[in-house]
């Protein structure tokens, strides 16, 4: 049963963090062009790209909810499990 829960904890894992690590580079660009875009006297575009960085950080926390939720599943299936 360990080894089993074990080995499913890391397959949820790296199914989860690649996609977690794509989201917050994302974030960080997208803060990053903002800035560069307020800094030259875009602030429709500096705007849009601040937004844009608010919305990957609520899309990175729905990624680690349903990992969480991942995570907690298959710890009950493997409790559970005969």
């Amino acid at each position: 049963k360990g080894v089993a829960g074990a080995a499913a904890a890391v397959a949820v894992l790296a199914a989860v963090i690649p996609p977690l690590v794509a989201v917050f580079l994302h974030k960080i660009a997208f803060s990053l062009c903002a800035a560069a875009a307020n800094s030259l006297g875009c602030a429709a575009e500096g705007r849009f790209l601040s937004a844009l960085a608010g919305a990957t950080g609520v899309l990175a926390a729905l990624a680690a909810g349903a990992g969480a939720v991942c995570l907690i599943a298959v710890g009950i299936f493997v409790r559970t499990a005969v």
